[in-house]
């Protein structure tokens, strides 16, 4: 592998070490939303996340069509590392272990901003359960009191 491969390499690492540091910390500010049930900023903050996902998907596309061009063709990202040389394994090495710990921050955060989300959308449906009880009540109760009869709707018969 020679020098300008080696030196784009650790271009993509450096690339995608900024970006994804950038949506960790956009899944942080999610999560802290949800958390603060702050609701009415989850919708621009989902279409904020389309765009993340698919910069994601564009960059994983060009690294591996540049991959493909330059002979190393489906190698992972940790294979090519193994087939440099010791004097730059060792950088490639290091922006990789950060990048793996940035991605994994993101999962770890996404869980929890899941986590966090169905147990709001639970939240909200106990709390619709319970108003939809007591209209059916209200309602049950506002029909026997109009009654005009003045008898009690159910009678026993002796």
């Amino acid at each position: 592998m020679n020098d300008e491969v080696i030196k784009n390499i650790k271009r993509i690492l450096n690339e995608y070490l900024s970006f994804y540091k950038e949506f960790l910390s956009f899944e942080q500010n999610k999560l802290e939303a949800v958390e603060q049930n702050r609701l009415e900023l989850l919708d621009g903050l989902v279409r904020q996340e389309e765009v993340y996902l698919l910069k994601s998907k564009g960059m994983e596309q060009n690294r591996i069509s540049y991959q493909e061009e330059n002979g190393l063709g489906g190698k992972t990202l940790r294979e090519i590392i193994d087939l440099t040389t010791d004097s730059n394994k060792e950088e490639l090495q290091n922006l990789f272990t950060e990048l793996n710990g940035v991605i994994n921050e993101i999962q770890h955060t996404n869980e929890k901003c899941s986590i966090a989300i169905k147990t709001r959308l639970s939240a909200i449906d106990r709390a619709m359960d319970k108003i939809k009880n007591e209209n059916a009540q209200a309602l049950y109760d506002g029909s026997a009191n109009t009654q005009k009869s003045g008898r009690a709707v159910f009678m026993d018969k002796a």
